[in-house]
């Protein structure tokens, strides 16, 4: 048995990996002859115990050798293991292998704060697999001989945190069904994805099975309205059935199926699917007080929540979140553009308490359309900074018995976009005007570098190139648009609205490869890339004949036509070896490569292929292939020293001991490390 380096795999990434495979090995693979069949016999334990867990799902990744592409291992159905947390993976062809151990889950999907579904992992334990020194850490993979027979491979787990506690009135009274979200917070206060549940009839909830790590509790309240002219044309003549796809284009909300009038506006009441909170703190019709998005203890903005420090295996209690009503006003306006009143368009009310800096944007404090004069409403707004949104996410519908055409206005073609700050006192706001702008262009084109063969025509033209918000403009609306390269290697987004954008592309495979690195190299899972010496490699982005190191685009009012993307068949890689004393298999120890630029490490969640972990090996060598080019720091850490990578401390910390190395393009650099941050 080989244990090989130069992976590292988060544990969202084995859940999807599942997902992006190729059909299982067994109605792929040629025959292999019984004697080259392998097989994996081991078993799953808790980390901090060893205790035997049982009724794990064990599944096995194989690529290279034999294996035609990263499939689940050929067996029947899933493996589990036994009452002694045994389990055996059998009729494996020669190749290298990665074990996930999978503890089950109901499906949620995190995506912005909350989630758009409220499920929750299955048991105790955390997802993980064979070679984790910690939750998320980087793995192992197995290099497995034909007919090679491996035992007592042992994987991991380690139990998830959870996070109880109250949601009370300011009364101290109990809160029930009422949504709440804990938020993962980086330790530069940036936010992140979260689960949410709802509380039960005695107004307390349980968040389980978290990953350690920081943690902020919120109560997230977003008031859906809709003007109730609106509702009642929509009721009043023949159906429309393009109603719903004409508002959501526009970002507008879904006409609601109860709510509450207030003026001129109708508020949706918070039905069981939704993510948001309403809650009125009194009769609406006779009072203006509402309770606000409120984070524990009982905080109104994300800067002065009192973060909840998680364990693995740790339960918090008491974490309570109290509301308190606070007056509210009335804020109204028109939406225009440069044909006059734009009706039936969605305007959003956010929080500009720090602008993107932590993505506190996301819970918006309010969303409505404009009515048939183009008017809008918020009835209750609670003192603050805000900033009217109104974008267009897609094409403009038909209306009643209309089929859907050319825009024949700003306010129909995707990507119009309006943003108005606005400054909430005591007293009420009227008269705004918001006027739509049309969205740019940003186009470009592909170059490939190199003596290999250029990719076909039709290759290219099934390639995607993405365009995705940083950070996102709505909590459940992804921010992201999808290209494709013509056979010139041009390629063009049209109706791009204002704000920064990761251009992300896959590598691109030679003829006969296998697009190993687009699979792993997707951002949203955080993976390295494996080594992919058949692939042509991403070597640069450039932008007006500027570098974009990280892949993030600012777009302003104009279009952007100069974006070049290179990619190259001799990717620059980086390799050494580490020279200190000690047995770095049984230490699991491994290399972090990160920008030496400390203004960069805010993107280090976009920004997979410039911060990097590679695996060392018994023998303290180690390999980071497909690097970008650029200044780094290389840093070697025991696993379990190095927590939630790569969070702003963590990288701090790898620092004061990395050395500083410059890649080129091309360059194949080996360096020694002599140092290690051990626990």
């Amino acid at each position: 048995m080989r244990y090989r380096s130069g992976i590292a795999i988060t544990a969202s990434l084995c859940l999807a990996l599942l997902y992006l495979a190729a059909p299982p090995l067994g109605g792929r693979q040629a025959v292999v002859p019984d004697a080259a069949i392998g097989l994996i016999l081991g078993r799953v334990v808790d980390a901090d115990s060893g205790a035997p867990l049982s009724g794990v799902v064990i599944t096995a990744l194989g690529f290279g050798g034999d294996s035609p592409a990263p499939t689940p291992s050929a067996g029947p159905g899933a493996i589990l293991t036994d009452s002694d947390g045994r389990f055996v993976v059998r009729s494996l062809p020669k190749a290298s292998y990665v074990l996930l151990a999978s503890v089950g889950g109901t499906g949620y999907s995190p995506n912005g704060f909350l989630v758009t579904g409220m499920g929750h992992q299955i048991g105790a334990y955390l997802n993980g697999a064979f070679g984790q020194a910690r939750p998320g850490g980087p793995l192992r993979t197995i290099d497995l001989g034909a007919g090679q027979r491996l035992g007592d491979v042992v994987i991991r787990l380690w139990k998830g945190g959870a996070i109880n506690g109250r949601v009370l009135d300011e009364a101290g009274e109990p809160l029930v069904g009422v949504i709440v979200s804990a938020v993962s917070r980086a330790s530069d206060g940036r936010l992140f994805d979260g689960p949410t549940t709802r509380t039960d009839d005695r107004g307390m909830y349980r968040l389980g099975t978290l990953t350690p790590g920081q943690y902020v509790v919120v109560v997230p309240q977003t008031q859906t309205l809709m003007p109730s002219s609106m509702i009642e044309s929509l009721l009043a003549g023949p159906q429309d059935l393009a109603a719903a796809r004409r508002l959501s284009s526009a970002a507008a909300p879904q006409v609601p199926e109860a709510g509450v009038r207030i003026g001129g506006a109708v508020l949706s009441t918070p039905a069981e699917q939704q993510l948001t909170n309403s809650v009125l703190a009194e009769d609406p019709a006779t009072t203006r007080h509402v309770y606000p998005t409120t984070f524990h203890p009982s905080a109104l903005g994300a800067s002065r929540a009192a973060p909840i420090s998680l364990r693995s295996g740790e339960e918090r209690l008491d974490v309570d979140v109290q509301l308190r009503p606070v007056r509210t006003v009335e804020v109204s306006g028109v939406l225009l553009d440069s044909d006059g009143p734009v009706p039936g368009f969605g305007v959003h009310l956010m929080p500009a308490e720090s602008g993107d800096a932590d993505g506190a944007g996301l819970l918006e404090a309010a969303a409505t359309a404009t009515d048939a004069r183009g008017a809008f409403l918020f009835p209750l707004v609670p003192p603050g900074s805000y900033t009217l949104l109104a974008v267009r996410i897609g094409p403009a519908a038909g209306g009643r018995g209309a089929a859907a055409g050319a825009p024949r206005r700003t306010s129909e073609a995707p990507g119009a976009s309006a943003t108005l700050p606005v400054a909430v006192g005591n007293e009420k706001i009227d008269g705004l005007t918001l006027t739509l702008r049309p969205g740019v262009r940003i186009s470009g084109r592909v170059e490939f570098q190199g003596g290999g063969e250029r990719p076909s025509a039709d290759l290219l033209q099934d390639l995607p190139v993405e365009l995705r918000r940083v950070p996102k403009l709505f909590r459940l609306n992804p921010g992201f648009a999808a290209g494709r390269i013509a056979p010139a290697g041009e390629f063009a987004f049209d109706g791009v609205s204002p704000g920064r954008y990761e251009l992300h592309v896959f590598d691109v495979p030679k003829p006969g490869a296998l697009p190993i690195g687009g699979i792993l190299e997707r951002s949203e899972y955080k993976a390295s890339a494996f080594d992919m010496p058949e692939a042509w490699s991403l070597q640069s982005i450039t932008a007006g004949g500027h570098e974009l190191p990280d892949g993030v685009l600012p777009v302003g009012d104009g279009d952007v036509a100069d974006v070049v993307i290179v990619f190259t068949d001799r990717p620059a890689e980086l390799n050494g070896s580490l020279a200190v004393p000690g047995t770095n298999a049984e230490l699991n120890r491994s290399v972090f490569v990160f920008p030496a630029d400390r203004a960069r490490w805010s993107v280090a969640a976009v920004s997979t292929r410039a911060f990097r972990t590679a695996r060392v090996s018994a023998t303290g060598a180690f390999g980071v292939p497909n690097m970008v080019p650029g200044e780094y720091y290389v840093a070697a850490a025991e696993d379990a020293a190095v927590g939630n990578w790569p969070d702003p401390t963590v990288l701090s910390k790898l620092a004061e001991s990395a050395i500083t190395v410059r890649l080129a393009a091309n360059q194949k650099l080996a360096i020694t490390l002599r140092q290690v941050v051990e626990r």
